[in-house]
């Protein structure tokens, strides 16, 4: 029985007229890969390439495509509270004038374990600023002293487990950036905010080097710059402006390092004023320099010079190791400057540079004109790694009402020793 089914059922099956399926073949089916890398968006922000379905597991936000199509520039946030491993992840907060919550926290989790090092790019950053300063042309009045420079309402850091974490900053930072090396653990990036209607907004990218990377500095490089030309500002000046106000105040307890990448063929770094002023008559607070830092003068010293001995530079000063004046800005120069305007004299490198003029240069009977000039000179330095420190105190110089009685008071004239510094910085060809 079991023999005859078989048998008719094989016959029914080919008696039946036979309809041709189309064939496939694992050939024709094509997978589509591309790598995560970095895309911009509709909106210009800067995100990682993912498919859609990667970008929404990631609670990210698509944001454009990318990859010929294939993928979406896919933006990820870290909240308030939150943590991302993300590589450029955002930490936004729109304007508002009283925060929802007077701490903020977002930890930032490596991507892998070749992680080595965290950027962290200030697109925008505008919080409650210092207690300011106002530097006068002549007459002082009473002060709030010390306490100009310091972060009393917001601020904003970044731990770095095990090394020693970001200087604490507040006021205005946009343009600016600070790296820490990665930590397993994570980094935390911790704003606290005042109880006072101030406007704030902060949009802070989160990148990512592997170890070995040469976009990311080494461990104790606070600021890394690459490039051949750029501008360095300490924290809280305005970057960009073509006007240095009276009230520019830089922040105190600031110790950190900067750091530059050494460009092929570039053998020594030169800096100069971002802002200059042409005159001693010009030195008003309408008018002042991108420089301006406290010296510990005499009685015998004009306030308005550039100071380069240890003893005076004491309490706020910038070290660029073997410094010396370039005698010309470095717009114009073609080759590497020599020392001492053509007669290199070890005695003319210096290293820690403080004073309302920025010069490189001491009061010395035969330069004399280059430490009262207003015009900067621009100062130089071939020592390798190209390396800029930054120490500024816990303490402004207010005493006195006079600023001819007290030459160290950071109030009197202009520019005034409160400013701190934006300077404009090139490599030289060899």
């Amino acid at each position: 029985m079991k023999a005859f089914f078989i048998t008719s059922l094989f016959c029914y099956v080919s008696s039946v007229p036979q309809i041709e399926l189309p064939t496939f073949s694992l050939s024709s089916i094509q997978v589509v890969k591309f790598p995560n890398t970095a895309c911009t968006g509709t909106s210009a922000r800067i995100g990682t390439c993912y498919t859609a379905e990667e970008c929404s597991d990631r609670d990210g936000n698509a944001d454009g495509s990318c990859a010929n199509g294939y993928g979406v520039c896919c933006g990820v946030s870290i909240p308030c509270g939150g943590s991302s491993r993300e590589n450029n992840s955002r930490m936004v907060m729109a304007q508002v004038t009283r925060p929802a919550t007077q701490v903020c926290t977002h930890t930032i989790l490596p991507l892998n374990n070749d992680i080595c090092r965290i950027k962290l790019d200030f697109t925008t950053f505008n919080i409650a600023g210092p207690v300011v300063g106002t530097s006068v042309q002549a007459a002082l009045v009473a002060t709030t002293g010390g306490s100009i420079g310091s972060c009393t309402r917001d601020t904003f850091s970044v731990t770095n487990p095990g090394r020693f974490a970001s200087p604490l900053i507040c006021g205005v930072n946009t343009g600016q950036h600070i790296f820490v090396d990665a930590s397993n653990s994570g980094n935390v990036a911790a704003f606290s905010f005042n109880d006072d209607s101030v406007t704030r907004t902060y949009d802070i990218r989160v990148i990512q080097f592997e170890c070995g990377d040469t976009q990311a500095g080494t461990t104790g490089c606070l600021q890394y710059f690459t490039g051949p030309t750029g501008t360095i500002a300490s924290f809280n000046f305005p970057m960009g402006l073509t006007t240095v106000a009276a009230t520019v105040t830089h922040l105190n307890n600031q110790h950190y390092q900067a750091c530059f990448r050494r460009e092929v063929g570039r053998c020594a770094i030169c800096y100069i004023p971002s802002v200059t002023i042409a005159t001693t008559a010009a030195n008003v607070a309408a008018t002042q320099s991108s420089f301006g830092i406290s010296s510990d003068g005499n009685p015998a010293d004009a306030l308005a010079e550039s100071e380069t001995d240890a003893a005076k530079c004491n309490t706020d000063y910038v070290t660029i190791p073997f410094a010396f004046r370039g005698d010309q800005a470095f717009a114009t120069a073609t080759t590497v400057p020599l020392f001492d305007n053509g007669a290199d004299d070890p005695k003319d490198l210096k290293n820690r540079l403080c004073g309302r003029i920025f010069a490189a240069d001491e009061d010395q009977t035969a330069d004399n004109v280059y430490a009262a000039a207003a015009t900067a000179i621009s100062v130089c330095s071939v020592a390798r790694p190209f390396r800029f420190n930054v120490d500024f105190d816990d303490f402004e110089d207010t005493v006195g009402t006079d600023a001819n009685d007290d030459p160290n008071n950071d109030l009197g004239l202009a520019p005034g020793g409160i400013i701190g510094f934006s300077l404009d910085f090139t490599q030289l060809v060899c």
